[in-house]
């Protein structure tokens, strides 16, 4: 597992529920800690997060965001926090909406100012997890029928690799 920003990428791990995408997500976190990464553990919902265990916290939480509504992270102690983070892995995907990522990639480069805006997510390794099929995306007005799949399109899309 390399994080440098040549071998970094978002990975995702999807599949019906019940399948073990959670204890996949759990074993990968482990082995990167135990390899000296620090990862930041998040999932798009509380419950989720709390299901996750491993200090995990809710991605609205761990990034900044407030709402709907873009707004710089002027919190130095959060973006160090981001700045410093090696792996990212993101629990339950399907129930963001399809913004959610590129906040996260513009996050994840006002963390890190001094690498290049070419670079997904600032270089960082992202593991998403989730099932499309199980759960709709969280909005606040009519979304996308099929969010997850916006995601994939989106502008930080082709950097995705399936994972499982």
């Amino acid at each position: 597992m390399r994080t440098s920003s040549g071998n970094a990428g978002v990975w995702r791990i999807q599949g019906p529920g019940g399948h073990g995408k959670t204890n996949v997500m759990r074993a990968f976190i482990s082995k990167a800690a135990s390899m000296g990464k620090r990862v930041t553990v998040c999932a798009t919902t509380g419950k989720a997060a709390k299901f996750l265990g491993m200090g995990a916290m809710t991605a609205h939480f761990a990034f900044g965001f407030r709402g709907s509504q873009w707004i710089p992270l002027t919190n130095r102690y959060m973006l160090m926090f981001l700045a410093m983070a090696d792996v990212i892995c993101l629990h339950e995907i399907s129930m963001a909406k399809a913004a959610f990522l590129q906040q996260l990639h513009q996050r994840c480069l006002d963390a890190c100012p001094n690498l290049p805006t070419n670079l997904p997510f600032a270089g960082k390794l992202i593991l998403l997890g989730g099932d499309k099929h199980q759960l709709a995306a969280v909005c606040d007005h009519k979304c996308d029928e099929d969010a997850y799949t916006s995601h994939i399109g989106g502008p930080c899309g082709t950097c995705f690799k399936k994972f499982i």
